[in-house]
């Protein structure tokens, strides 16, 4: 169980580095879209904030779920859960993310 704790402990600040990480892309990407022309500049810091606000947000569901799918197994106390499982479980979890993001844009 110790095992099973650091490395979704290792997942999630993976996970948030990469939600960091593409706040930087975001901001250069929307920086570009200003030089073309295509967003206004007054616009941009509002939109990059909207796209990091999205990415917080997918961000706080991954760790609710996380957490949720912890005392889950915990509770059954079926043992160790393997790294399979946990990357099968987080990928599913990101593709709902993904899919609501699509739905509401």
């Amino acid at each position: 169980m110790i095992y099973m704790m650091k490395y979704l402990e290792k997942t999630l600040y993976f996970g948030l580095g990469l939600i960091t990480y593409s706040a930087e892309k975001l901001e250069n990407l929307v920086n570009e879209l200003v030089k073309k022309g295509e967003v206004a500049a007054e616009d941009a810091k509002k939109l990059v904030n909207e796209l990091i606000e999205k990415g917080e947000s997918q961000k706080e569901a991954i760790r609710k779920f996380i957490k949720e799918e912890m005392e889950k197994h915990a509770a059954q106390k079926t043992g160790p859960v393997s790294e399979d499982t946990i990357r099968q479980i987080v990928r599913e979890e990101l593709e709902k993310i993904k899919d609501r993001e699509n739905t509401q844009e």
